[in-house]
C-alpha cells in the first residue's frame, strides 16, 4: 500500500506499507525532487522506517538472485533527516538465525547514528557460536572523507565464511584461525593493530 503526494517537486510519502506473508515493513517521509544541477545528497529529505523481518528469505526473493540464499530474521528501525547534506537520525538493526549464501550467523545487531556530515556506529556485534566481531566505529562525508573505529575479532574457522571472505572485501581467501583487537585504519594514516594472530 502507497500513499503518496507531489507538490513543487517535494514527493510526500504519507505511508509506505509492503505486507508479506511474515514480514512487515512501513515507512513514512518526504523529499524533495533534485533538479538537474544538485544530487540526491543535497536535497532535504526525512524518513521514518519500521520493519519486522520474520523471514529473509521471503524478502530477499524481491531483490533478484543474488540474495537467494539468504534467510533468518531481522529488524530495522529508525528514522533519518537530511538537510544540505547534513543528517541527523537514529537507525537499529537486529537479526538472528541470519543466512547468507553458506555462512551462518547466530545474532546480529548494530546501532547507527547521524550527526552532520558524519556518520557513527556507537556498536555492531555479529556472533556465530563462540566467534565474533565486534567493535564501533564512524566516517566523515566532508572532502576529508575519514573513517575510524576499533573491532575486535576471535574466528576459530576462517574457512567457513569464505562465501564473504573474498576479494574485494579481502585481498584472498583465508584458512585457519583468527584474532584481532586494534584501531581500524584511516586512510593517509596507518595504525598498525594491537594484536592479531592467525
Amino acid at each position: 500500500m502507497l500513499g503518496a503526494m507531489m507538490v513543487d517537486r517535494h514527493l510526500q510519502i504519507h505511508n509506505f506499507e509492503l505486507q508479506q506473508a511474515h514480514n512487515t515493513l512501513n515507512m513514512s517521509g518526504d523529499i524533495a525532487i533534485p533538479d538537474s544541477s544538485g544530487g540526491w545528497l543535497q536535497t532535504d529529505f526525512n524518513f521514518d522506517i519500521d520493519a519486522k523481518i520474520d523471514n529473509v528469505t521471503e524478502l530477499s526473493l524481491l531483490f533478484g538472485s543474488e540474495f537467494a540464499d539468504t534467510a533468518g530474521t531481522a529488524a530495522i528501525n529508525g528514522s533519518i533527516r537530511g538537510q544540505a547534506k547534513s543528517f541527523t537520525g537514529d537507525l537499529t538493526v537486529s537479526g538472528s538465525n541470519l543466512t547468507y549464501r553458506t555462512v551462518p550467523l547466530d545474532t546480529l545487531q548494530a546501532s547507527v547514528k547521524f550527526t552532520g556530515d558524519e556518520v557513527q556506529i556507537p556498536s555492531f556485534e555479529i556472533v556465530r557460536k563462540k566467534d565474533f566481531l565486534r567493535g564501533k566505529g564512524g566516517a566523515n562525508f566532508s572532502s576529508e572523507k575519514r573513517y575510524w573505529g576499533e573491532v575486535s575479532a576471535s574466528v576459530r574457522d576462517l574457512s567457513l565464511y569464505s562465501a564473504i571472505l573474498h576479494p574485494p572485501i579481502v585481498p584472498q581467501s583465508y584458512g585457519g584461525g583468527w584474532f584481532l583487537t586494534g584501531p581500524v585504519m584511516e586512510p593517509q594514516r596507518r595504525i598498525p593493530a594491537r594484536s592479531m594472530h592467525s
